[in-house]
């Protein structure tokens, strides 16, 4: 975008006579360094202009879009908000280019916007991911430290468990079956009683 502004100041503004910065030349081409340079009338005490003039001596730096070489420097210094480059013309009657500048302002405008905004972007997703990162690592963090908070715990739960199993395989088989045998009689044993005992009786010991 620069080299195509540049070339087109470079082919809009560029002299189209010869010219000697040593030597004045008095010529119709707008872009000639000596038209292009202050002017200096004497006033006599009644007001009147002379027709004599101080023509101040033009060097390099009066018409930078001479060459494409300069015509770059020129383009580079407006992007950064020096016009002073174009200041010898005037734009009132210079159309083409105050359309130039016009459109120069714009499109450099547009894209250092888009350019900030897209580096903005850039950096606030990179912080976003940065504290997203940060947070999961938290996150683990914390749920490795509830784990390891847990583990004695379990690993309490897991030797209970084994104590308890060990204590049902040691306690000896034949006491088992003589409890469960003696449960046996003594369940039989109430119901003979039952039987036996005199209808009467248990009617009116119900009564």
């Amino acid at each position: 975008m620069v080299l195509a502004f540049a070339h087109s100041f470079h082919l809009l503004l560029r002299p189209t006579s010869e010219y000697s910065y040593d030597q004045s030349s008095d010529t119709n081409d707008a872009n000639n360094p000596w038209n292009l340079v202050s002017n200096y009338k004497f006033i006599s005490s009644n007001g009147t202009i002379g027709k004599s003039a101080l023509i101040e001596t033009p060097d390099e730096n009066t018409n930078l879009f001479a060459k494409f070489s300069t015509s770059i420097l020129a383009v580079y210094l407006m992007l950064t908000g020096n016009t002073s480059a174009v200041t010898s013309w005037g734009l009132v009657n210079n159309w083409t280019l105050t359309l130039l500048l016009v459109l120069f302002s714009f499109f450099t405008t547009i894209y250092l916007l888009n350019l900030f905004i897209s580096l903005l972007g850039n950096a606030i997703n990179q912080i976003y991911n940065e504290e997203s990162f940060l947070q999961l690592r938290g996150e683990d963090e914390q749920n490795e430290e509830v784990l390891q908070n847990l583990l004695p715990q379990i690993q309490k739960i897991v030797e209970a468990k084994d104590l308890t199993n060990h204590l049902t395989e040691d306690l000896p088989y034949n006491l088992i079956a003589k409890q469960l045998k003696t449960k046996d009689l003594i369940k039989n044993s109430t119901k003979d009683l039952a039987e036996d005992w005199p209808y009467g009786l248990i009617a009116q010991e119900s009564n």
